[in-house]
C-alpha cells in the first residue's frame, strides 16, 4: 500500500517588492495577519473549535490551523501580469508578461494588465516549500527576521507610524526598514506596525516547478 502523502499546494499573493526579493534570493519569510485575531478574553472560533485565544497561540496550539499550510506544503506565487485580450481563457497557457519585468508599458501595449488574484497556476514562476510555521506578534520580529523578509538598505528619511518621528541616516536598522515597508503596504488596511497584531510567520525555500 502506498502511504505517501501528496504534497498540498496553495496560492499566495505577493507584491512586486516581495517577488523581486524572492527572485534575488533575499526573501525567505513572509508575515500574514491572523484572522480573526486571538484575544485574552473569549476564544475565537477556528474550524468549529474555540481554541483561538492568546494562550493557545503562545504555546503553538493553533499552528495546525494555519491557512497557508504546514511544513512540506508548497505555495505558488500570484503576481501582477499582462495578458493579451481576446485570447483563450486564462485556464489555457498563452503568452504573458510579468509586470515586474516590464519597465515601459509601451513594450506591452497590446496586452491588458491583470491583477495578481487572476494569475492561474500555469503562469506562476515561483514555487515555495514551507520549512517552518509559527505564530508571533508583529513587533516580536528580530533583526534576522527582518532580513529574511527581504528588506533593502536605502538612504534618506522614513516616516514611522508608531511614534510619529523621522528616522534618518545612511542606513536604517533592518527592523526599522521592515516597519516602514510593512506600513507602506498594510497600514491603510488597518494593520499598522504599532498595533502589533498576531501574525502567521511562514519560512520557505524556493523550489523548481
Amino acid at each position: 500500500m502506498n502511504t505517501q502523502t501528496a504534497v498540498k499546494e496553495r496560492s499566495i499573493i505577493m507584491g512586486p517588492e516581495s517577488v523581486r526579493a524572492i527572485l534575488d534570493g533575499r526573501k525567505t519569510e513572509t508575515r500574514r495577519v491572523i484572522k480573526p485575531q486571538p484575544t485574552d478574553g473569549w476564544p475565537q472560533w477556528w474550524h468549529g473549535k474555540s481554541y483561538g485565544n492568546e494562550a493557545h497561540f503562545r504555546r503553538g496550539a493553533m499552528l495546525d490551523y494555519c491557512p497557508y499550510g504546514q511544513v512540506g506544503d508548497r505555495l505558488w506565487v500570484r503576481e501582477t501580469f499582462y495578458a493579451q485580450p481576446g485570447l483563450a481563457p486564462l485556464t489555457e497557457p498563452q503568452p504573458i508578461h510579468y509586470a515586474l519585468d516590464v519597465p515601459d508599458r509601451r513594450q506591452v501595449e497590446d496586452y491588458d494588465l491583470r491583477p495578481s488574484i487572476h494569475m492561474p497556476r500555469w503562469a506562476s514562476r515561483i514555487t515555495l516549500e514551507i520549512v517552518e510555521v509559527r505564530a508571533e506578534r508583529l513587533q516580536d520580529i528580530t533583526e534576522e527576521g527582518a532580513i529574511a523578509e527581504g528588506v533593502e538598505c536605502w538612504n534618506g528619511e522614513v516616516w514611522s507610524g508608531k511614534d510619529k518621528a523621522f528616522y534618518s541616516g545612511n542606513e536604517l536598522p533592518p527592523i526599522r526598514r521592515f516597519e516602514a515597508m510593512w506600513d507602506s503596504i498594510n497600514a491603510r488596511h488597518g494593520y499598522p506596525f504599532f498595533a502589533n497584531h498576531w501574525m502567521w510567520v511562514i519560512t520557505f525555500r524556493r523550489v523548481e516547478g
